[in-house]
C-alpha cells in the first residue's frame, strides 16, 4: 500500500473507532487477517509524525481488543454507541479478562488503550483492577483511569470509590473525586479541590467540574475552601472564591478581604469581586480596610464598595483622593465618577498638578483627575481648570 491508501486507511479507522456498524467488511477482514497491523509497523511507509502518531494509536486499539484468542471474531467490538441497549447486549457478551491483563503491558500506549475500552464498556467489574492501575507512572495513563472510572460511575452506583476519597494517595483521591463528584458529598471536597491543585490536565473543563460539583455540595464545603483561599495560590484562590461567594456565608468574608490585599493580580482580583457579591455584610469591613496599611487592599476595597448598589460613599471616596498611593487615587477618582455627583469637582481639581506622564512613561493622577473632570463629572468649572493644565503641561497630551 502506498502513503496515500494508508492514510485512507487510517482515516477510515479514526473514524469508525471500532464501531461494527461503519466498518466494512473489508476493512473489518484486514483487522481480523493482521494485515492492517503488518501495514501500521511498517515505518518507511508513513514518514510523517502525524501518520506515526495515529498509527501507534490503532496498534494500540488493536492489541488491547484483540487480547484474548478469538476475541468476538465474527465482527469488532461494539464500543461506545450512546445506547444503553447495546451497552448492556455487549457487557453480557463480554469477558473482560483480556482488556483487564492490558493494562499491564510494556508499552504505556496499549495500558492506556485498554484503560478506555474499560471505560467505554461500562462494566462496574473493571473498577478494581483501574485502582490497582492508578499510580502507574505515566500521566496520560492516570487520565485515562480517571475518565474510565468517571464513565463508569455515570450509570453505575459505585460505593467502592468513596473511601478513596480520603485516601493519602493523592492521584487515588483525584481519580475518586472525579468519577464521583457530587455524588460523594462532602467527603468529595478534598479530591476536587485537588484535581484543581494537582490536576489531571490542567483543562478548563477539569477547573469547572470541580467547580460546579464543590457548588453542589455547598455548605459543607466551606471550612475546607477557607483553608485553600489562605493559601493564595492564584488558581485556587479563584476555585474557591467561585465557591464561597454563592454560598454566602459571612464567616469567609474576613479571608477574603484579607486576600484582597494579596500581591498576585489573580488572587486580589479574585476576591475583590468575592467581597462585592456579599454586598451590605461586606460594607464594614470593606470600610475598615480603607484604613489599611496595605495600599493595594485600600484600593481594592475603594472597588469593591463602589460594585455595592445603593451604598453612600462618597465621603469615603473623596477621603481617598489625598491618599499617598498613585493606585488608591486613582481607585476613588473613578469610583466618584460612578457616582456622579458634580458637587465632589471641587475636591478633584487640587489633583490637577504635574505632568501626565511619569518617568516610566505611565499616567498620573492628574492624567486620570482630567479624565474624569471631562467624563461624567463634566462641569464648565472642571473643564476650563482641565484645559489650562494642559496648557501649563507643554507637550504632554493624554
Amino acid at each position: 500500500m502506498d502513503e496515500a491508501e494508508i492514510r485512507a486507511v487510517i482515516a477510515k479507522l479514526k473514524a469508525a473507532d471500532w464501531d461494527a456498524e461503519v466498518i466494512d467488511d473489508e476493512l473489518s477482514a484486514m483487522i481480523r487477517s493482521g494485515k492492517i497491523i503488518q501495514m501500521l509497523t511498517e515505518r518507511k511507509y508513513y514518514p510523517d509524525m502525524t501518520i506515526r502518531s495515529d498509527a501507534a494509536w490503532i496498534l494500540a486499539k488493536i492489541q488491547a481488543t484483540y487480547a484474548k484468542p478469538n476475541y468476538l471474531t465474527g465482527q469488532l467490538t461494539k464500543w461506545l454507541d450512546g445506547r444503553a441497549a447495546a451497552r448492556k447486549k455487549l457487557l453480557n457478551e463480554t469477558d473482560i479478562t483480556g482488556i483487564v491483563a492490558k493494562l499491564k503491558d510494556p508499552q504505556p500506549i496499549v495500558r492506556k488503550a485498554a484503560a478506555e475500552e474499560l471505560g467505554e464498556l461500562g462494566s462496574p467489574e473493571a473498577v478494581p483492577y483501574l485502582i490497582e492501575a492508578i499510580n502507574d507512572s505515566s500521566e496520560f495513563m492516570r487520565e485515562s483511569i480517571a475518565d474510565a472510572l468517571r464513565n463508569i460511575a455515570e450509570e453505575n452506583p459505585l460505593p467502592e470509590l468513596i473511601p478513596y476519597l480520603k485516601s493519602d494517595d493523592v492521584h487515588l483521591r483525584i481519580a475518586a473525586a472525579y468519577a464521583l463528584g457530587a455524588k460523594g458529598g462532602k467527603d468529595a471536597v478534598r479530591g476536587l479541590i485537588d484535581l484543581v491543585r494537582v490536576g489531571i490536565t490542567g483543562s478548563k473543563p477539569e477547573y469547572e467540574r470541580a467547580r460546579d460539583e464543590l457548588q453542589l455540595i455547598g455548605q459543607p464545603a466551606v471550612d475546607e475552601l477557607i483553608a485553600v483561599l489562605d493559601e493564595r495560590d492564584d488558581v485556587l484562590s479563584q476555585l474557591a472564591i467561585d465557591v464561597l461567594a454563592p454560598i454566602g456565608d459571612v464567616r469567609v468574608l474576613p479571608h477574603i478581604v484579607a486576600a484582597m490585599g494579596d500581591e498576585n493580580d489573580q488572587v486580589y482580583e479574585a476576591a475583590t469581586w468575592g467581597a462585592s457579591e456579599f454586598g451590605e455584610a461586606a460594607i464594614p469591613l470593606l470600610k475598615e480596610a480603607l484604613k489599611s496599611e496595605n495600599a493595594r487592599l485600600r484600593a481594592n476595597a475603594a472597588e469593591a464598595l463602589v460594585k455595592i448598589p445603593f451604598l453612600e460613599i462618597t465621603d469615603e471616596m473623596v477621603a481617598l483622593l489625598k491618599d499617598g498611593d498613585a493606585e488608591v487615587q486613582r481607585k476613588a477618582l473613578f469610583a466618584l465618577e460612578n457616582i456622579a455627583n458634580l458637587d465632589t469637582v471641587k475636591y478633584i481639581l487640587p489633583l490637577l498638578r504635574g505632568p501626565a506622564q511619569d518617568a516610566q512613561n505611565q499616567r498620573t493622577t492628574a492624567s486620570y483627575a482630567a479624565q474624569v473632570l471631562r467624563g461624567r463629572l463634566s462641569t464648565p468649572e472642571g473643564l476650563t481648570a482641565v484645559e489650562r493644565w494642559r496648557r501649563e503641561e507643554t507637550g504632554n497630551d493624554i
